[in-house]
């Protein structure tokens, strides 16, 4: 098994490179064994085996998904230590992992921050996470001027951000609005009419 396979690898003469090694924790990962792939990692440190940034972001996704963020901002701060810069992949996870366990006010915080320092580009994927996560949790002005900022860039917003504040606007007994933007939705060519009537129809059911 995957545990076996890495003894073998820490024993081989050389050593097998970090590659290997961060390819058997994605293949713990697709197999959502989480622990297994943590385990795995942290005996990688004590044994001196080759850890990189794409090993360590694999450690704070695993955390992230257990719920543990605050074990993954701890491998964040290994990420500075060592004079690595973490990209948007490594801080979408973390400000996912952020909303998963309801700590809004601090995911909202991390990505503000991100921002105002410029230590990374948000690309589509982390103001998507944002704006689901502001939506699902009732922060519906923050949502919708994240909405609004996200529009006038360069990565546009795609179907799945719309249907995300329309998702939370329809939640929180804001079906008018929720109209209102399904109709920029036409006017901007983002979905067709007919999936705009359906829509129409699921909000009216709601009301």
């Amino acid at each position: 098994d995957a545990v076996c396979l890495f003894r073998d690898m820490v024993r081989m003469l050389p050593q097998p490179s970090v590659f290997q090694f961060t390819k058997l924790l994605t293949v713990l990962v697709k197999m959502k064994q989480y622990a297994v792939a943590l385990s795995l990692f942290d005996k990688m440190r004590q044994l001196g085996a080759p850890v990189d940034e794409f090993a360590m972001s694999i450690a704070i996704n695993c955390y992230c998904l257990l719920n543990r963020v605050d074990f993954g901002f701890a491998i964040l701060g290994t990420f500075f230590k060592r004079g690595c810069e973490p990209d948007v992949t490594t801080f979408t996870t973390l400000i996912k992992g952020l909303f998963l366990v309801g700590e809004i006010a601090e995911a909202e915080k991390l990505f503000k921050k991100l921002l105002s320092e410029k230590l990374c580009e948000p690309d589509e994927i982390m103001y998507l996470i944002v704006l689901n996560g502001l939506s699902k949790a009732g922060h519906i002005l923050a949502a919708r001027d994240l909405l609004g900022h996200f529009e006038n860039l360069s990565c546009k917003p795609d179907v799945r951000a719309y249907n995300a504040m329309i998702d939370g606007l329809c939640k929180h007994n804001m079906s008018d609005d929720a109209l209102h933007l399904l109709s920029r939705m036409i006017e901007k060519g983002i979905c067709h009419r007919d999936t705009v009537y359906i829509k129409i129809i699921r909000i009216n059911y709601t009301i």
